[in-house]
């Protein structure tokens, strides 16, 4: 033992000394691998140092050339490349300067390259001087003066000396390195001999100890041995006992307790934890008392004291117990006293969870009651026919058969935006009427249950009153009368809520998935009768309004000289009074009771507007219109109607019939054009009027104020500045006669006395496009030369009114203009390209309605096309003839298929 001890000292001290060993040889390799790192980065700034070098002579090199080429050639282009090379010059003086911030030689030869550097460039820009003042040969000869080629050998010189200095410290520095690395290389191999002879005392360690544990784990194992087998020996028949006990009590998926007479718990199994989520300690003190239902606590006590005065009998027992998580378990089983057990000393409790069961039975319990309720309910509707008796039943229905402790029915007042109560049934039904009111609106109260089911149209649960926040306001309320759930659900009238159908009971966690889904379906039902009980309404109210209508038509027809019509949509038939007779000449065998007769009677121009607006009135469902047209009577002439209309329709919201009054308004129309055209000539009267005394009067007047000022002008006797008054004078007389004459040109430029009506388009062109802002194409027949002087001035008018709104509002870049005469018409086109505008939403301005009141004034057709992006184009058309209305081209006959 004394030698073992001698020699583990032994061993340790060499242990000891080999780590010092290694611990020095590490110090040292990192000396030598610092002195390598720094010798690599001197190494590294020497070769930038000599590339800088390198670049300051090519840089010289550069100058020399550039200045040599511009002597030569004059050209400037060779003075960027120099004045670009002497700023690098000095970039890379400065960098080499900071490269050699540790040798003062080096330093100072970077100072002398600077001056000598600065002396060539100071040189060059003398050069350059010289050659903007005296010329080129005055600048050739300074630069063969030698002067720069001497400040360039200087450089020359101390790069090749600065350069030589850092070849020798890079000779230097890789001989340093080089010793230094194999420096390195002796010390790593030292390292690996150290560590191998580590590893061969540490594996002879362990070898040595490795044999006196096996030694010592021998002799304590023998004595274990021995020891365990005659404990195993002793506790071999209790284990056998305590292991078959704990299997059949830690395997029973019920609960095992033993328990006292105060129910004070002595023992119980392993699963009460999984079936109660209970976890106690091993010698907790557990009542039992304390987690059961409060109605089965008297229950339960009974149950134990007959289990004392019957020991050894069985005893059926159900109650409920409170889960680690609030709510509450069935559990059922049986309770047996065996105090009088030495070995158990108390009453066995075995129970099992029927919960689940206990949920089957009562949800089903409860869905057949629901779906009774459902039932009824759809009887109920069948038989009712008014609001009052189907909410007073579906209540009744809901406490009665679906057993709910308290059911209201609230209806949306429009004015007050607040649900009113109007039918309840049950216990405590005061509630609704001692309700805060509840509004639609969306304001805090409103965000409670009830208004969420109305703002959202969806049902709203609560399954638990007392704890629910969204019920603060109405919680005491409800408690007080024991309501601990409820559901709200919407009532509805095509799509839109109305109401609010709600039940209360006296459970809490009532309301399921299947029970939401019956109540939905019982509260769709109700919703269902009321939309029948409004189309009901609206049924007999159309009948009432038919047969009212029908009252009116007959009393219409005799008392009216208007044409009346009745259109049945659906067979697509039409009937007429005498008046399509009267009012258009038809006899009663030319009138075809069909839509197609009447479509053929229309205007073409006409039948497209009309068309529209009657698809228009469809696909709203407007009740009411009236539209203007044109249509043809039995000699083949045509009258202006006002028609006015009422249509009507079905369930589905279809039209299904249209009855109108057709006016006879030709005489109005006619007297409208001609008070318009009487209008429109007294304008254009006025308009020469008022050009004309511009251009006789007023110009002759401003040409004698003219002349009367250049008179003075010729006195002697003026100052310098009174004569600057006069010219400024006459400056302004020159101008105004200029626009007076501009505004009698555009006022009364259509007397075309001296003027052909294509020159007059031309010339007014011409004044608007001074600037050729635009492309103007214009083209016109000569023919149109020859109409009569209302239709040219009109023409006129309308191309000035549109170039107009083209110049201010357009922004476009080419205008087409075209005038064509055909037999019967003069056609004027005018187009352009510019951002346009969308004609059904854009009202139409002054200007478009001033052209369109000129072109109505002889009988014409005006046409506006645009669109957003577009450009606009309007197409004038006025008729040779003096027919009022003009007569339409024959055209393919077309339907109007609505």
């Amino acid at each position: 033992m004394k030698l073992n001890l001698y020699s583990n000292k032994i061993l340790g001290s060499g242990i000891a000394l080999l780590l010092l060993s290694f611990i020095t040889i590490i110090i040292f390799f990192g000396y030598e691998y610092k002195k390598v790192n720094d010798t690599a980065l001197r190494v590294a700034h020497t070769q930038e140092q000599l590339l800088h070098c390198e670049k300051i002579m090519s840089l010289v090199a550069d100058i020399e050339t550039g200045t040599r080429a511009y002597l030569i050639t004059e050209q400037s282009i060779f003075l960027k490349p120099v004045e670009r090379s002497q700023k690098e010059i000095f970039t890379e003086i400065a960098l080499l300067k900071t490269l050699a911030i540790d040798n003062p030689a080096q330093k100072i030869r970077i100072d002398s390259l600077l001056f000598y550097a600065d002396k060539r460039i100071t040189f060059f820009k003398r050069i350059k001087a010289s050659y903007e003042i005296f010329g080129v040969n005055a600048a050739r000869e300074m630069a063969e003066s030698g002067e720069g080629k001497l400040y360039a050998d200087h450089i020359r010189s101390l790069v090749d000396t600065i350069q030589r200095e850092e070849d020798i410290l890079q000779g230097a520095y890789k001989a340093d390195n080089e010793k230094s690395i194999r420096n390195i290389d002796r010390i790593l191999m030292l390292i690996i001999v150290v560590i191998l002879l580590l590893s061969a005392v540490f594996i002879q360690k362990v070898i040595a100890d490795n044999v006196e544990k096996g030694k010592a784990a021998a002799a304590l194992k023998k004595m274990n041995d021995e020891l365990e087998q005659r404990v195993a020996d002793r506790t071999q028949a209790l284990d056998k006992k305590e292991k078959l006990f704990r299997a059949l009590v830690e395997n029973n998926e019920g609960i095992i307790l033993l328990v006292d007479e105060k129910l004070n718990v002595l023992f119980r199994s392993a699963s009460t934890a999984l079936i109660t989520g209970r976890v106690f300690e091993e010698n907790e003190k557990i009542a039992i008392a304390e987690y059961l239902h409060p109605e089965d606590r008297v229950k339960l006590s009974k149950l134990i004291a007959t289990a004392v005065t019957s020991p050894g009998i069985s005893i059926q027992v159900s109650v409920r117990v409170r889960h680690f998580d609030g709510h509450y378990i069935w559990l059922e089983g049986a309770v047996k006293n065996m105090t009088d057990e030495p070995a158990i000393g108390g009453i066995i409790i075995n129970l099992r969870d029927i919960s689940e069961r206990k949920k089957a039975d009562q949800k089903l319990i409860k869905a057949n009651r629901l779906y009774f309720f459902n039932s009824q309910v759809n009887q109920m509707i069948v038989r009712t026919k008014d609001e009052t008796t189907l909410f007073r039943e579906a209540c009744q229905i809901a406490v009665g058969e679906g057993r709910f402790k308290m059911a209201w029915i609230g209806m949306i007042d429009d004015t007050t935006k607040t649900v009113i109560p109007v039918m309840h049934a049950g216990d405590d039904c005061d509630y609704p009427s001692v309700m805060r009111p509840i509004s639609v609106s969306d304001d805090a109260e409103s965000r409670g249950p009830i208004g969420t089911a109305l703002l959202q149209g969806k049902y709203t649960v609560c399954n638990d009153i007392e704890s629910d926040e969204r019920m603060m306001p109405w919680k005491k309320e409800a408690l007080n009368r024991g309501y601990q759930s409820f559901m709200i659900l919407p009532v509805k009238n095509s799509g839109k809520v109305i109401g609010i159908f709600s039940f209360y009971t006296a459970v809490k966690d009532f309301f399921d998935a299947a029970e939401i889904a019956l109540l939905e379906e019982a509260t769709n039902d109700v919703s269902f009768a009321l939309e029948i009980f409004e189309k009901e309404r609206l049924r007999n109210k159309a009948e009432d309004a038919i047969v009212k209508a029908v009252e009116r038509y007959d009393i219409l027809a005799r008392a009216t000289s208007d044409t009346i019509w009745d259109w049945d949509i659906v067979n697509n038939t039409m009937h007429y009074n005498d008046g399509i007779a009267q009012m258009f000449g038809y006899s009663a065998s030319e009138v075809e009771n069909v839509v197609d007769w009447w479509n053929e009677k229309l205007y073409p121009d006409d039948f497209k507007k009309v068309t529209e607006l009657i698809e228009e009135v469809f696909e709203k469902g407007l009740q009411k219109f009236h539209i203007t047209y044109r249509f043809r009577c039995a000699d083949g002439s045509y009258k202006y109607i006002f028609d006015r209309a009422y249509v009507l329709f079905d369930e589905s919201g279809n039209p299904c019939r249209m009855i109108g009054a057709m006016q006879d308004i030709t005489y109005h129309v006619d007297e409208e054009l001609r008070i318009s055209k009487a209008i429109i000539d007294a304008q254009e009267q006025e308009r020469r009027f008022i050009g004309g005394e511009l251009h006789d009067n007023v110009n002759q007047i401003l040409a004698g104020s003219l002349l009367a000022l250049s008179m003075v002008k010729s006195s002697k006797s003026l100052t310098k500045k009174t004569l600057e008054y006069v010219e400024m004078g006459k400056t302004h007389i020159f101008n105004a006669i200029e626009e007076v004459r501009k505004l009698s040109h555009k006022l009364a430029p259509a007397a075309f006395d001296d003027t052909s009506l294509k020159d007059a388009f031309e010339n007014l062109l011409q004044t608007f496009n001074v600037n050729n802002q635009f492309n103007i194409k214009f083209e016109m027949d000569d023919a149109c030369n020859t109409v009569s002087g209302d239709v040219q001035i009109n023409l006129y008018r309308i191309v000035q009114e549109q170039i107009k709104n083209i110049v201010k509002y357009a922004e476009a870049s080419e205008i087409e203009i075209s005038v064509k005469q055909s037999a019967h018409a003069i056609k004027m086109r005018i187009n352009d390209n510019g951002k346009g505008f969308d004609i059904k939403t854009v009202k139409k301005g002054i200007g478009l309605s001033n052209i369109k009141k000129r072109i109505e004034s002889f009988s014409g057709k005006f046409t506006v096309n645009s669109a957003a992006g577009k450009g606009c184009e309007i197409i004038v058309e006025i008729p040779l003839s003096g027919n009022s209305i003009q007569q339409p081209a024959k055209r393919s006959k077309k339907k109007m298929n609505l």
